[in-house]
């Protein structure tokens, strides 16, 4: 955890449990909070609020909770979860964005303008942009003079790219309440079936059949929750495999190419250049 000034905290989270296991928790203080999921996912019941909030991998969201909010989330046993956590006091909040709040999603309008919800959570999916400025924070070879400059300035990149999206896709979201919980359930599962097998994942007819719908509410579900249809979503979480592999040091360009199911070389190149804007040799240590 980083303390960046009074009102201002940055975190990073990792956990495994041997069993499964039950956490609870509350915050008494008003506080947002900005949540960046690596890895896993959690479900976690929030006292006097109707729906479950759901961390997943590769979706970004924030919490507003005015009063502060007391939690308990029951945890599967021998599950990696890795999250990235901002959080904010509301008066400090209001600081970083008060010169730009008209172009501020209408949950975070109200923050600026003293009407806030007692509790509100959004989710929406990652983009390239918001994977990429989170690996520079998390690259293990990273060696810094001013640590504590850089990851501030990094936290505050990140909360204008999730703002941005949560304007763009306020549309979409909007479209998911038409999804009955136990179908959106279903649609985190057939993300998770194609994650396990980038290069050859199920073909279309058959993850409908798996998430109990026809291929055309599938793909309005996709673009719903993660922003992208099925097989956009699987380019996506291609190219960003890749890009961990190529940064880790672990694949050439070559053998990334191929493990996460490209067959032609220069397909591959031109749609990491179109997704990161850089060559994939760049990538390279």
């Amino acid at each position: 955890m980083i303390k960046f000034r009074p009102g201002m905290t940055l975190s990073f989270q990792r956990r495994r449990f041997k069993h499964r296991t039950k956490l609870y928790g509350q915050s008494n203080k008003a506080f947002i909070g900005f949540h960046f999921c690596l890895s896993g996912f959690d479900r976690t019941k929030v006292n006097g609020v109707g729906n479950d909030l759901q961390f997943c991998r590769d979706n970004n969201g924030l919490i507003i909770a005015k009063n502060g909010w007391q939690w308990q989330v029951e945890v599967p046993a021998e599950q990696n979860f890795s999250i990235v956590s901002i959080g904010f006091t509301f008066k400090d909040f209001k600081k970083i964005v008060c010169d730009r709040t008209q172009r501020l999603p209408s949950v975070l309008q109200c923050v600026c303008e003293d009407k806030a919800p007692g509790f509100e959570s959004v989710t929406m999916p990652s983009t390239p942009q918001i994977r990429l400025v989170l690996a520079q924070m998390l690259d293990p070879s990273l060696v810094l003079s001013h640590r504590k400059l850089y990851f501030e300035a990094k936290s505050l990149e990140l909360i204008d790219l999730i703002i941005d999206s949560l304007s763009h896709t306020s549309h979409d979201k909007r479209s998911a309440r038409h999804f009955q919980s136990s179908e959106i359930d279903r649609l985190y599962h057939v993300r998770e079936v194609m994650l396990k097998d980038l290069a050859n994942p199920p073909n279309l007819y058959d993850l409908a059949k798996l998430a109990g719908m026809n291929h055309c509410k599938l793909n309005r579900g996709f673009k719903a929750l993660f922003g992208n249809t099925v097989f956009g979503c699987l380019r996506e979480m291609r190219l960003e495999t890749a890009r961990q592999l190529l940064t880790a040091g672990r694949m050439n360009v070559t053998e990334a190419s191929c493990f996460v199911g490209y067959s032609c070389l220069s397909h591959f190149s031109n749609a990491f250049k179109e997704q990161y804007k850089i060559n994939p040799r760049e990538c390279l240590k």
